[in-house]
């Protein structure tokens, strides 16, 4: 498996400060549930957003890019650098990205 490997670059906001201090398995990278529900859940009431908020609130893929596509559309890409992050990616802070040990999956309508 491929470990990231952090490079100076001028786009500083493009690799986010748990992957510079930790060498995280970036195929295996994912929010914490600390951020989840702490940082993650601020953000979507920012957004006009519910605590039932459900993933098609927050997101509907049939307009515009909403909370989680808007995160990283203009951020640098760690794994390929390009303008395009995954929005794990681009999570900062201690304690918002780890290993994943679970996989939450849902499907789009």
């Amino acid at each position: 498996m491929a470990s990231l490997q952090v490079v100076e670059s001028t786009v500083e906001s493009s690799v986010p400060l748990s992957c510079k201090t930790e060498q995280l398995e970036i195929d295996q990278a994912a929010p914490s549930v600390y951020y989840l529900q702490t940082t993650f859940l601020e953000e979507v009431l920012q957004a006009g957003g519910t605590h039932d908020s459900t993933i098609y609130d927050i997101e509907n893929l049939q307009g515009p890019p909403g909370l989680i596509r808007t995160k990283g559309s203009a951020r640098i890409c760690p794994v390929d650098g390009r303008i395009g992050a995954a929005y794990v990616h681009c999570l900062d802070g201690q304690d918002h990205v780890g290993v994943a040990n679970f996989m939450l999956s849902y499907t789009w309508r």
